[in-house]
């Protein structure tokens, strides 16, 4: 053998070593991270085990035939591309998982804000010493406590003034009784339905701004295959875990051995008992200014049922994921346009990008039932998304921008053992999920809130056959 057959010899040899060092590190990974969290089903470890063993064996072979290690060379690289490519998905699985399931995300972030008349001489909080703060009284002890550490830390002497009606608060304010309010940011969202307090916020400016936070506790899931998930969106684009009016208001009755799926809607301005409201009755989507623990806390007693955890998302994350896994197909039990224009729906099936879809779903002044055609049309979405997600070659083809999305607007209480298990069962089992969808429904009427125990607001008081129906809806799916 020549000189230059020698060399090309060796470098063949060394290349095909490298890739035979290469297949194994990344295949050892990819087991490790993807089998190890149950992302790769069993049934498919073995193979993949096995499959890259005699590709190793074969190319170790391969290094003594010189005729052969061309081959290998080939079969060991796209081997090696596959591994990497395996091991970058479940990695990016690996992270979202833990980024939207981490113990520190599970917190209710209140945004406070100290806010002033435009035209008022304060210019920071300091300014508050011998002033009067007014603060809405209705909040626990804990979340007002650290209030009043805040400020007091800042400025001495501060005068606090306790409302417990929001528009009471705005109004003192405005008639200048107060010197300045705290007021959670998404208090706003609640003044803004009343007449007369849709411009309140462009009155007034701030001077300090404060994050408070509190945890989430939820009891621990007794069954891992059979549970009740809370399904949260929230009125907001910002950080999920902030406190804010809940507009989706969804419980899904999960079973992942029959994989079947009930969902029961509950409409938004359906008028129940808050449990930090004593006596008083509020709007459902006034609960999560208190905390997603207070929503779960209102629909468990509403239904009898326990809540196993709760998944939270926001208008973002809503288009986002919709956009990543290229749209979604929806029907429409009729023409529309969305108020104000924009977009247009007709009877039928329609293709949604994720601003179209968040459209559908929000739109409720076009219809004579209102709250409960939205509810519907959120349920529709939902439907189609989650069929969706669940084909393998979608979630696959798409994965980067799909957990991308989920980072940073998903936030659940469910544990990251549970969360893989969906996801190897699902990539497993070419098995479709069956979703079912059942909204309850209610007379509409003006009543007083505990939020706003001075304004008559517009409820829907549910009617008592339709929670029984939900009741027994979710009992069947998850004792199947």
């Amino acid at each position: 053998m020549n000189k230059a057959k020698k060399k090309r010899s060796k470098v063949l040899n060394a290349i095909l070593i490298g890739l035979i060092v290469l297949l194994g590190v990344m295949t050892v990974i990819l087991l490790v991270n993807g089998a190890g969290k149950g992302l790769i089903p069993m049934n498919y470890t073995g193979i993949i085990a096995i499959v890259s063993a005699a590709i190793i064996v074969l190319s170790i072979i391969a290094l003594r035939r010189k005729w052969s290690n061309i081959v290998m060379i080939i079969i060991s690289a796209v081997a090696s591309a596959i591994a990497i490519l395996g091991t970058g998905v479940t990695g990016a699985v690996t992270h979202s998982v833990e980024e939207i399931t981490k113990p520190e995300r599970s917190i209710n972030v209140s945004e406070m804000k100290v806010a002033v008349l435009k035209d008022s001489p304060l210019q920071t909080v300091s300014d508050l010493k011998d002033k009067s703060l007014g603060y809405y009284s209705n909040i626990s002890t804990d979340e007002l406590a650290k209030i009043k550490t805040y400020v007091d830390e800042k400025v001495e002497g501060v005068v606090y003034s306790g409302e417990n009606d929001i528009a009471l608060m705005a109004d003192v304010l405005r008639d200048k009784e107060l010197d300045a309010i705290v007021i959670n940011e998404s208090y706003f969202g609640i003044l803004e339905e009343i007449e007369g307090y849709e411009t309140f916020e462009e009155e007034v400016r701030y001077i300090d701004s404060f994050n408070i936070e509190t945890d989430v506790a939820l009891k621990p899931q007794s069954n891992p295959d059979a549970f009740l998930l809370y399904i949260s969106g929230i009125d907001t684009f910002g950080n999920i875990e902030n406190t804010s009016r809940s507009d989706v208001n969804i419980l899904a009755a999960v079973n992942t051995k029959t994989k079947h799926i009930q969902l029961i809607n509950t409409p938004r301005d359906t008028y129940v008992y808050l449990p930090n409201s004593g006596d008083m009755k509020d709007k459902l989507t006034h609960a999560g200014i208190y905390g997603v623990d207070n929503s779960i806390a209102t629909l468990s007693k509403l239904y009898g049922k326990e809540i196993n955890h709760y998944l939270r998302m926001n208008f973002s994350g809503f288009e986002e994921i919709i956009d990543a896994i290229g749209g979604i197909d929806v029907y429409s039990d009729t023409d529309f346009t969305v108020t104000g224009g924009g977009y247009t729906f007709h009877e039928g099936m329609n293709h949604m990008s994720g601003i179209e879809a968040l459209a559908f779903a929000r739109e409720r002044k076009a219809f004579a039932e209102g709250d409960h055609m939205r509810g519907k049309h959120q349920m529709d979405v939902i439907t189609a998304t989650l069929s969706k997600l669940t084909s393998s070659r979608e979630f696959l083809t798409n994965y980067g921008t799909i957990l991308s999305s989920m980072s940073g607007s998903f936030q659940t209480s469910m544990p990251q053992e549970t969360v893989y298990k969906l996801i190897g069962d699902q990539l497993s089992s070419s098995t479709g999920w069956k979703v079912d969808n059942y909204a309850i429904s209610g007379s509409g009427t003006f009543a007083n809130t505990f939020s706003m125990p001075g304004t008559s607001l517009y409820v829907m008081v549910p009617n008592d056959s339709d929670i029984e129906t939900a009741k027994q809806k979710i009992d069947a799916v998850l004792n199947e």
